[in-house]
């Protein structure tokens, strides 16, 4: 990218009545600073929880839209197709960048310009900010030094809100599938995959927030066995790959349920 024209990051919020967390996911976009230009868009499903308000105080800041959708994946087909940077991504209205997180995105596509997707380390946090489920942040870390297309193919490892791509990577694989609600993360990974392998930042780039009432919290069953089919749909014949895909979420599934468990019995933090 030469200096003429900085590299531009569009970062995409779809929303729907989550003012009480889409506040600190707005701030900790806009205090992004570094050698880029942003741009964050977010993508509001007709929201009556004063998130309208919320988004009219931010001023030009930040550019929104509120009216009613077909639900995430669709609100974020909607915010790509209207985002103008050269690199885009998306960041849920519960989660958080961590500090100099687009700095260490836009370098890496500055140093590899080859590359058409990175991603990087998210810490996982309660409700309240606090980092939780360290286990789960520590294992991901570990599959992520160790990329493969065959490995991904097991178990959706990649974090959503790290994840960056040029815009021409989408352009090529298609929109979100609009039919999947709970791993179009995953569907879009095998895609990009499958036309090129990421680059792998060894960096914090952001925060997923976990609690009861979310999606991954409250319907993780759903979004394993989603997955699950989503890579038995790519790669049909890769029999090891889905069996052992199969026997990884029947053990992330006990895994998470016993740390439910024990969440519900701990004394508030």
């Amino acid at each position: 990218m030469s200096n003429m024209h900085p590299l531009r990051i569009s970062v995409i919020i779809p929303s729907f009545n989550h003012a009480k967390y889409l506040r600190l996911a707005l701030a900790s976009a806009l205090d992004q600073v570094g050698e880029f230009d942003l741009e964050v868009l977010v993508i509001d499903g007709g929201s009556n929880d004063g998130t309208v308000d919320l988004l009219q105080s931010f001023g030009t800041r930040v550019r929104w839209v509120s009216e009613p959708d077909g639900g995430q994946s669709d609100a974020l087909n909607k915010g790509f197709r209207l985002a103008t940077g050269d690199v885009l991504g998306w960041l849920n209205s519960d989660d958080l960048y961590q500090p100099g997180a687009l700095a260490v995105v836009a370098n890496a596509f500055r140093s590899f310009p080859r590359v058409e997707w990175v991603h990087g380390r998210t810490d996982v946090i309660d409700p309240i900010g606090h980092v939780c489920r360290r286990w789960v942040s520590a294992y991901k870390r570990w599959l992520c030094q160790r990329y493969s297309y065959p490995r991904l193919l097991t178990e959706n490892f990649i974090q959503p809100n790290t994840v960056f791509w040029r815009r021409e990577l989408l352009s090529r694989v298609g929109d979100v599938d609009r039919t999947l609600h709970l791993a179009m993360d995953y569907d879009l990974w095998l895609r990009f995959a499958r036309s090129t392998a990421p680059l792998y930042l060894d960096a914090p780039i952001a925060c997923f927030r976990w609690y009861p009432t979310s999606k991954s919290g409250s319907r993780y069953v759903r979004q394993f066995r989603e997955a699950r089919a989503i890579a038995r749909r790519y790669e049909p014949d890769w029999r090891w790959a889905i069996r052992i895909g199969a026997i990884k979420a029947g053990f992330a599934i006990g895994c998470y349920k016993v740390a439910d468990l024990l969440g519900r019995s701990s004394p508030p933090a």
